[in-house]
């Protein structure tokens, strides 16, 4: 993972030929494949502008779940593997970015603060502490992880419940004295990641927040579209 992390790296830097990537099956065989810069290209007004991610495939889809109209038996036992992908967006989107209603990063913090705020006098916020507090954990913890817990903002409009989520990781990381709290999500905006490292969030890109979790992490992922559980027990 922590390879296919660094090729990643690599082709988010810009590619101008083709790249040749080993991947590793869960069958054990090695597997070469060629990333082309081509397959890049825009596929039309309907959708982003595409780029480079990796893709993570569960156990059920690699040994149970299989569509023979797109069965490939080069990529059949592939785990993880890097691709390219487009979003496609709504009727309402623009793709010309810079002509969006956009929020500032000052505007930003002031509602997550609010929020924050807000979310600190709930009840919840109270029983996750209490709970929390009074667990007996062999080890000490010493982090928070957390994957896809969304952005703050998505194509410039807010959204409530990815900030209770994170609003949530402060109190969790409140509870480890000396913790840190690593956060990961393909879609967060600059503006999202501006406000959230001004909160002490440490924000990762995609694989480093699997990477950092250990048996000393609290690990939070809420209907995250990635097998979560498979791909940090895989590196144990």
């Amino acid at each position: 993972m922590q390879k296919l992390g660094e090729e990643l790296g690599v082709l988010r830097k810009g590619l101008s030929v083709p790249r040749k990537i080993t991947h590793t099956g869960i069958n054990g065989e090695d597997v070469e494949l060629s990333l082309d810069p081509a397959s890049l290209s825009d596929d039309g007004a309907s959708f982003s502008a595409p780029r480079w991610i990796i893709h993570y495939s569960s156990i059920e889809e690699l040994t149970v779940k299989r569509d023979i109209c797109s069965f490939n038996p080069q990529t059949a036992f592939l785990p993880m593997q890097i691709t390219s992908c487009t979003t496609e967006l709504e009727d309402n989107q623009d793709l010309n970015w810079e002509d969006r209603p956009t929020i500032s990063t000052k505007g930003l913090h002031g509602l997550f603060q609010d929020v924050v705020r807000q979310w600190r006098m709930s009840q919840h916020h109270e029983e996750i502490q209490r709970v929390i507090t009074a667990a007996a954990v062999p080890l000490k913890l010493n982090k928070v992880v957390a994957f896809g817990c969304g952005p703050l903002t998505l194509n410039s409009e807010l959204d409530d419940r990815p900030m209770i989520q994170h609003a949530l990781l402060l109190t969790l990381q409140s509870c480890l004295p000396h913790g840190g709290c690593y956060v990961q999500d393909p879609l967060y905006e600059q503006a999202d990641k501006h406000v959230l490292e001004t909160f002490g969030f440490h924000v990762l890109d995609d694989p480093e927040v699997f990477l950092m979790a250990d048996e000393a992490s609290i690990l939070l992922s809420i209907r995250a579209d990635v097998p979560v559980k498979q791909i940090v027990a895989s590196n144990f």
